[in-house]
């Protein structure tokens, strides 16, 4: 009978038997010890160093009685970063953007670094309306003439 990455019968190295794991893994998030044992027909401590070595080598994570994928957490640059990459570029949007606007007219800004450099294109104007759910945005704009929600 075969099995999703190993043929029952086969003998793997350790090494094999590592990859054939991960894979296993990826294909199903998470697996128990238990399971991970019988679908390569070895020992559970054969399955505990392998998952212990996969962990080292940031491959896995262990859990209780088990492995799952590692979940890779990325974290993006502060608003403040972010706002000056591309700053010339970010500067001409807002400064052409800011031209379109008319006075009494309502604008929306969504959350973003170009709408918070248009915001500042547009906190001396008055007689605006600016609906935005930006923080930044909004603390921008906050002390002058425009209604700011």
């Amino acid at each position: 009978m075969q099995g999703l990455f190993f043929l029952k019968g086969e003998t793997m190295l350790s090494i094999e038997r590592k990859r054939a794991i991960v894979q296993y893994v990826r294909s199903r998030k998470i697996a128990t010890v238990s399971e991970l044992a019988r679908h390569f027909e070895v020992h559970e401590a054969t399955i505990r160093r392998d998952l212990t070595a996969l962990e080292k080598d940031k491959k896995l994570k262990r859990t209780h009685g088990g492995v799952m994928i590692e979940e890779k957490v990325v974290s993006e640059p502060d608003w403040k970063k972010r706002s000056e990459v591309r700053y010339e570029e970010k500067k001409k949007i807002a400064t052409y953007a800011a031209e379109m606007v008319e006075e009494g007219d309502t604008i929306l800004l969504d959350a973003g670094t170009t709408t918070g450099h248009i915001a500042e294109a547009l906190k001396a104007r008055s007689d605006l309306t600016i609906i935005t759910n930006d923080i930044n945005a909004a603390s921008i704009l906050r002390f002058q003439n425009q209604k700011s929600l």
